[in-house]
């Protein structure tokens, strides 16, 4: 299956062309052609937007799957495993990672939990320094914890609300990889009055 990027590119491709071949069309009159490409290019914008609305919910699927795999409660044995002592231990857990106040209290709290074995902490712990965009606390669980390094790189990356910048990042990504822009032969009709030019209302006015 394609790629939304893949999906995004076959579509911006399609559209140049197909904004080129009616600029080209010499049988049609000026309104026949502004009515398509009116239709054609929102026609487009709502399948690109379709396109990337997709990704976006695939995206968030993907992030809160991560997020229950890295801060989860985690597999345990023994006495440990009793889902009530496991959900005890998780708000406990959630409780002192929420009264951490700097880096260094996170680190701190962090080292201790490692070396006594307190996953349930250490995760708490990790996933506060996630949300707070720290990226020493973060670094220092990944170094513990090597083998879930790239579940954290990959979600550390993800845009998303805790990531104001990046998400920012991405929408000019988009924006200028596969730029959508109303053809300058409909620039003097704003957003509101383009159906009417592509249900062909301007044409019949004209007549």
């Amino acid at each position: 299956m394609a790629t939304a990027q893949e999906q995004a590119q076959k579509l911006f491709t399609e559209y140049s062309e197909t904004v080129e071949r009616i600029r080209g069309n010499k049988a049609a009159s000026r309104e026949g052609k502004r009515a398509d490409l009116a239709r054609t290019y929102l026609n487009t914008r709502q399948r690109m937007d379709a396109i990337f609305a997709s990704e976006d919910t695939q995206r968030a699927d993907r992030r809160r799957e991560l997020e229950r795999r890295l801060f989860g409660m985690p597999k345990l044995t023994g006495l440990a495993s009793d889902p009530a002592t496991m959900m005890i231990g998780h708000r406990d857990a959630m409780d002192r990672a929420a009264r951490i106040t700097s880096t260094d209290d996170a680190l701190a709290l962090l080292r201790r939990a490692l070396t006594s074995g307190d996953e349930q902490l250490a995760r708490a712990i990790v996933q506060w320094g996630y949300e707070k965009r720290d990226t020493a606390v973060v670094d220092a669980y990944s170094d513990a914890r090597p083998h879930l390094d790239p579940d954290l790189a990959e979600l550390w990356q993800m845009p998303t609300d805790k990531n104001p910048t990046q998400a920012g990042v991405e929408r000019m990504r988009r924006e200028m990889n596969y730029p959508v822009t109303k053809p300058a032969e409909l620039a003097d009709v704003d957003d509101m009055h383009l159906l009417a030019v592509a249900d062909g209302r301007e044409l019949t006015q004209a007549a």
